[in-house]
């Protein structure tokens, strides 16, 4: 397949073989889906972007609102939007997939509450979507554009949002995937050059709109229903963990080792899910003090990812800044290599994109270099928040740290 727009094969296209997916004359109708709740702050922006685009419906499905959210959308009068109400299940892929027997056959997109079209994807929208419609077997594939947080940059590259409305669904309460309903295959997935803009993951609004909890009762529902599902136990994992100790963390890295089959049409391998929970759980031990328990998981990391893991360099450069004998040269010197390493930094469970890195690379500049040094390199990062670092900061530096800093 061959595509101006296209930007990366996260997922190939599998044949479609014997199974009906004929494309559509072309051009496809494009429908645009928000699913919302008490989403008044953000909606009117998430509106306004989309139907500025030359898409052909519009459907806002509520699941519940109590705020002003249908007051928001009622004050948009375009003959192209329409609103559903549907009662809530505690399944994002169950509202997903209620948009997608609403809408036209055709294009899809997924667009959420708190996300705007990022400048030029309304006028890319069509011609990208376009020079898909001919594959035969585009049935079976879903396109990712770039997701990207409004206030630091950084961009999600491989969560799919736009796919026909005839072969696909959603599957999962939270961190849903696309599948196809009755296979074990899975399905392509495609990255275009088109973006998203979002900012609902700002603390503030995620703390009042209580996504942590919600995401971490929902994981719990999903690990109910398919108890040896990989997937599940991860984010059972990362999403609760902050109100666990050691034991339960462990129990759940440890259920991971026996979870050893892929979700059915689940792109990602058992082993991913297992080096991404161990790179999670080592940050709430090593918050919890349990560093023992951190350097086993370190170990481990290392020998599912050699020669060795970029986490695993994060965790130990931690320990030796608050409890060991802080930055040394040869230390920076280690994190500056993996963090060249483009290879080794994509294998990172934490953040594939370096950011932890580059907290651990600023603190050592600080201690050794002075916080000009360190400002210089950090100046040029994505900030990094965890409980050691804040906005690639350091948390709880002494009181000499505090006033060099000062």
């Amino acid at each position: 397949m061959s595509s101006p727009f296209l930007r990366n094969v996260y997922e190939p296209i599998p044949a479609a073989g014997s199974l009906d997916l004929a494309p559509l004359p072309a051009p496809w109708p494009v429908t645009v889906a928000v699913v919302a709740r008490d989403e008044e702050r953000a909606i009117g922006r998430c509106l306004d972007s989309v139907l500025a685009a030359p898409v052909d419906a519009v459907l806002v499905l509520d699941t519940g609102s109590t705020d002003r959210t249908l007051a928001v959308v009622a004050e948009r009068s375009d003959p192209r939007l329409e609103v559903v109400s549907r009662r809530w299940e505690n399944s994002f892929a169950a509202a997903r997939n209620a948009a997608m027997k609403r809408a036209r056959t055709g294009w899809i997109m997924f667009v959420d509450a708190d996300e705007w079209l990022a400048p030029g994807t309304a006028e890319l929208l069509r011609p990208c979507l376009s020079g898909f419609e001919t594959d035969p077997d585009i049935g079976l594939a879903a396109l990712a554009p770039n997701i990207i947080d409004a206030d630091s940059g950084v961009q999600y590259r491989d969560i799919a949002r736009i796919m026909p409305t005839w072969s696909l669904r959603w599957h999962g309460a939270v961190h849903e995937y696309p599948h196809v309903p009755g296979l074990d295959v899975v399905p392509g997935l495609l990255g275009v050059e088109l973006g998203l803009l979002h900012d609902g993951y700002r603390p503030q609004i995620a703390k009042a709109k209580g996504k942590r909890e919600r995401n971490t009762v929902l994981a719990a529902r999903a690990r109910h229903d398919e108890p040896e599902n990989p997937r599940w136990i991860f984010f059972a994992l990362r999403d609760g963990m902050w109100d666990m100790d050691s034991a339960a963390i462990v129990e759940l890295c440890t259920a991971l080792t026996g979870a050893d089959r892929r979700g059915r049409g689940d792109r990602h391998s058992p082993e991913s899910y297992h080096r991404r929970a161990l790179a999670h759980a080592c940050t709430r031990l090593a918050q919890l003090g349990d560093w023992i328990q951190v350097f086993e998981y370190c170990r481990r990391l290392d020998r599912m990812s050699p020669p060795a893991s970029p986490d695993t360099v994060y965790f130990r450069g931690l320990h030796e800044l608050f409890h060991g004998a802080g930055a040394t040269p040869a230390a920076l010197l280690a994190a500056t290599r993996a963090r060249k390493d483009a290879d080794t930094v994509a294998r990172s469970g934490l953040d594939p994109q370096g950011r932890h890195l580059d907290a651990l690379i600023g603190a050592y500049l600080h201690e050794l270099k002075g916080r000009d040094a360190a400002n210089a390199y950090l100046s040029m990062c994505h900030e990094w928040t965890d409980p050691f670092f804040d906005g690639s900061r350091r948390r709880g530096r002494s009181a000499r740290d505090r006033r060099v800093s000062a």
